[in-house]
């Protein structure tokens, strides 16, 4: 699995039928971006998905009705503030963006969703994000990624953006993703916001399918701190510009088409567990030789997400018995200690349930002083294998989030 850090790799990259720009409207954050508008020009088709979380944030409550009704023309993406647990006034308030934008572009108010992120509980400073919304329209660019992708921060370390150009059928498109994300994040679709955009022109089905096997292969396989948030969301867009016939699932290509746009997630996602809040370790939890894959997930993810583990892997020590306890505790049924090995790196240090004899820990201790480095959990009980990535918990950690909202 390809994995780049805090690295923009053709920042000037151009999706044709998508334009962006960025301005700082002084929501929460002093002198940076922290506002962002994404135009899509001509025929389209785009996919959207959204937490998982009950308590949704005002701008997927609003979002979620215009897409029912249209495919998105612009997509405005503010933050510094999550304009969730905000009621009817945090309703208001994203309806009336979208109508500015409406008299703006003379689009239909419909034509727009919103995306938020940062503090939840407090209202969003309409009035700041009105007052930008001209000259926003205005700078609309083509090669505006890279600024939309520090635009969207909160408390990530660097910005997150992944590009492909390809050809297919003697033709020339480009693909690019760019995404936020650094707490709150689990599998379940992780908390941050991501926004993909090819100029392939892409049938509806076919984005569907791509859209559950991008995310099933990404964003819903990492973890930081076990947390999912109520402004998750995830954004797949194909463009259209020529007005040709559309790829669909049927098409040779497809299969070329869905690996791609899966890899360019799986870079932002990555990234994600690279930036979690305080890591210093990014580690692949596998697990191999389970009944049915639901098991193996649900087993990769009790470890991920297991303080005990996380904290473990920040102090570099081999205890084998948090791993081991962890498989137990998951609810998966179709488990035996007796057949359970465990290896950290390419170490084995837990044999059919027990310690291995005359382990040398020091060789397991130089595995985990690596910035990234594999667990490996074997079964023995069928052929399913499920993977999480995940990091560990350090100090920071508490000291980011004690200190978020001062």
């Amino acid at each position: 699995m390809q994995f780049v850090k805090n690295k923009i790799q053709n920042p000037k990259v151009k999706v044709r039928g998508i334009t962006l720009s960025s301005l700082a409207a002084g929501i929460r954050y002093k002198d940076r971006h922290d506002i962002c508008l994404i135009k899509i020009e001509g025929p389209s088709n785009s996919i959207v998905r959204f937490t998982s979380n009950r308590f949704p944030a005002a701008p997927i409550i609003v979002s979620k009705k215009h897409l029912n009704k249209k495919e998105p023309k612009y997509l405005l993406i503010n933050a510094g503030n999550a304009n969730a647990a905000t009621g009817q006034k945090g309703i208001k308030d994203v309806i009336n963006i979208c109508g500015e934008i409406s008299k703006l572009t003379g689009c239909e108010k419909e034509d727009v969703v919103m995306f938020s992120t940062g503090v939840i509980g407090e209202l969003l400073p309409t009035n700041k994000i009105i007052s930008c919304l001209p000259k926003l329209i205005e700078t609309n660019i083509q090669s505006g990624w890279s600024e939309a992708a520090k635009a969207i921060m909160t408390t990530d370390t660097f910005p997150k953006m992944s590009v492909r150009e390809f050809e297919l059928g003697r033709k020339k498109y480009s693909l690019a993703g760019i995404c936020k994300g650094s707490g709150m994040i689990q599998p379940k679709m992780a908390t941050m916001l991501a926004f993909v955009a090819t100029d392939l022109p892409l049938s509806k089905k076919a984005l569907e399918v791509i859209s559950e096997s991008a995310l099933s292969d990404s964003f819903n396989k990492i973890t930081v701190d076990g947390e999912t948030s109520t402004n998750d969301s995830f954004v797949l867009i194909s463009t259209n510009t020529e007005n040709t016939s559309l790829l669909d699932i049927d098409d040779p290509s497809f299969s070329l088409v869905k690996s791609l746009i899966s890899e360019c997630c799986q870079d932002l996602a990555l990234n994600i567990v690279e930036d979690g809040e305080g890591a210093s370790k990014l580690v692949n939890v596998r697990v191999n030789g389970a009944d049915s894959y639901n098991e193996a997930k649900m087993i990769a993810s009790s470890i991920a997400n297991s303080l005990l583990v996380k904290t473990a892997i920040f102090a570099e020590d081999p205890n084998w018995g948090r791993i081991f306890s962890a498989v137990g505790a998951s609810g998966a049924e179709n488990i035996k200690q007796d057949n359970i090995d465990i290896f950290i790196g390419d170490t084995k240090i837990c044999h059919r349930g027990r310690a291995v004899e005359d382990l040398d820990e020091l060789e397991v201790i130089a595995t985990m002083r690596l910035h990234k480095f594999n667990i490996l959990i074997e079964l023995n009980i069928g052929s399913c294998f499920a993977e999480t990535w995940t990091c560990d918990l350090s100090y920071d950690y508490i000291k980011i989030n004690a200190e978020y909202r001062s």
